[in-house]
């Protein structure tokens, strides 16, 4: 168990995943808090759990009430917060993805389109006052936005 958990601290989100699919010696290991503290650390720059993320977030609610239904222990907060702030990073990225880039945001007539493109602009700025700039996802913005025509139109 010692060195499972020394080889469990060098992985990534993908990986520590993966991992937890084993058996169910590994995926507690894998679901220790300190170890999606370290991973809300490392790839986001933020050094505590936002709770506002956590609690506003759909799988957090329908994952404690399975959990509980289930008589299991419910994710770790930090593991929701991880999980939460990726699924708006990818929404991010489909969203400024699909603008046009021709200086005009073509595409965003509906009251669904500015919402999403609000909630992404509102990510991207939390990225962008991320405690830790050179972390994995805020230090991919720039290149991002670059590859992406949206910084034409934004």
């Amino acid at each position: 168990p010692e060195i499972l958990a020394v080889m469990l601290w060098a992985l990534d989100f993908e990986s520590l995943g993966r991992v937890a699919c084993a058996c169910r010696e590994w995926n507690r290991f894998c679901r220790a808090e300190e170890r999606w503290l370290r991973l809300l650390s490392a790839d986001w720059g933020v050094s505590r759990i936002t709770e506002a993320i956590v609690m506003a977030s759909p799988s957090a609610a329908k994952g404690k009430n399975l959990a509980f239904a289930a008589g299991k222990t419910a994710a770790p907060l930090a593991m929701v917060d991880y999980r939460s702030r990726l699924a708006r990073w990818q929404a991010m990225q489909r969203t400024l993805s699909g603008l046009k880039g021709n200086g005009c945001p073509g595409g965003v007539c509906g009251s669904l389109a500015r919402r999403r493109l609000f909630e992404a602009l509102e990510t991207l700025a939390e990225l962008g006052a991320a405690e830790d700039p050179r972390a994995l996802y805020p230090s991919r913005v720039r290149s991002f936005l670059c590859d992406c025509v949206a910084w034409r139109t934004l």
